[in-house]
């Protein structure tokens, strides 16, 4: 591989409907390009409570709580795929491999509500369904695009220990699966779409890396294959004075440090998952800060300012042509040391806005 690497992490919103969906391929077809590609995505926006919930009320001994899961994920997957996939000769294999993804997490929850009991490692397993149907969509839609492209599972790909609802990664384990899993595939000129949240036990048992977990796939990932950027799509402009769902007036925080922001995030800012900060807050003392600028540009999108960090100072040059806002932690060839796991922010770091 001659061509710098990154990897792209989309959350949620950005990939919670087919036009977001194909709006995410169309950054990753255009990157691709001029780059090596590795995508994370998330589940469809809702689709991760739904899969709990089913799982809880089986529990309870809710006997339709698992069919009623089933027709809802058939039918927002379904209706998804159908719309980016026209082909049917394309579309009915992968139909297929949906339709056996959400046969199994429904049989899970049929064999909860016979039980009425729901294990730590059980409920992973059905919580950790979305990401398994949203990146088969994804990856099928870059075809489309004419990007090549696959599905990976993270269960391939991210080791963690045993901890069950809120695993750890292993970085030795996962560095060696992860290089052994994603780099053949991008040496024959793919696009892997790994699943976030999820990974596997060093026996396969599968885990998750806690809700909201898939941003640390993306920098488990990033580190894992020395990639020189993590970015992390979003959509929101960055770390705001309160969440604005609640709070209508809540402004952008134009200057924070790396500590004030994990313990945002900490405190319950969704912006970040808590974990993927400890790695700079690690690295950066409480007096080097980063910053997030905004501005109009003529018409309705946004333009944007990229920041680096040496572990010292911030600055910022333009960034030209962005719709929104990047956030870069550079932590070059240096490793940073963490609980959660031990030099996850090797190369830059970024959180980008996608949909205006």
């Amino acid at each position: 591989m001659n061509r710098p690497l990154q990897v792209m992490k989309f959350g949620g919103t950005s990939v919670g409907s087919a036009e977001r969906i194909h709006k995410a391929a169309e950054i990753v077809a255009k990157a691709a390009r001029e780059k090596e590609l590795v995508v994370v995505v998330s589940a469809m926006a809702g689709v991760t409570n739904a899969l709990v919930h089913a799982a809880h009320r089986s529990a309870g001994g809710d006997a339709g709580a698992a069919a009623e899961l089933g027709r809802t994920l058939d039918a927002k997957h379904r209706e998804t795929l159908a719309a980016l996939v026209t082909d049917a000769a394309r579309r009915d294999p992968l139909q297929a491999q949906l339709d056996a993804i959400i046969e199994d997490a429904v049989n899970r929850c049929r064999g909860v509500a016979w039980l009425r009991e729901l294990t730590p490692r059980t409920l992973d397993a059905i919580s950790g369904a979305g990401e398994r149907l949203s990146a088969r969509i994804v990856a099928a839609t870059l075809e489309s695009l004419g990007v090549r492209s696959e599905a990976v599972d993270a269960t391939e790909v991210i080791v963690t220990d045993d901890t069950h609802g809120g695993a750890q990664p292993l970085e030795t384990e996962t560095r060696g699966r992860a290089q052994s899993a994603l780099f053949p595939r991008l040496r024959a000129g793919l696009v892997p779409v790994v699943t976030g949240f999820i990974a596997a036990t060093k026996d396969g048992a599968p885990t998750t890396l806690g809700r909201g977990g898939s941003d640390l796939s993306g920098t488990v990932v990033g580190a894992a294959l020395d990639a020189a950027d993590v970015i992390i799509w979003t959509d929101v402009d960055g770390v705001l004075t309160a969440d604005p769902r609640l709070v209508p007036d809540a402004t952008l925080l134009l200057d924070i440090s790396y500590n004030e922001a994990a313990e945002l995030a900490f405190f319950g800012a969704k912006v970040l998952h808590p974990s993927t900060l400890h790695p700079v807050r690690k690295r950066n003392d409480d007096r080097s800060r980063w910053q997030s600028h905004r501005r109009r540009r003529e018409g309705r999108h946004r333009d944007a300012r990229r920041h680096a960090f040496d572990g010292r100072r911030a600055w910022h040059h333009r960034c030209p042509g962005s719709r929104g806002m990047d956030i870069r932690g550079d932590g070059g060839s240096a490793r940073a040391n963490s609980a959660d796991f031990p030099g996850v922010v090797a190369g830059r770091y970024l959180l980008r806005r996608a949909f205006g």
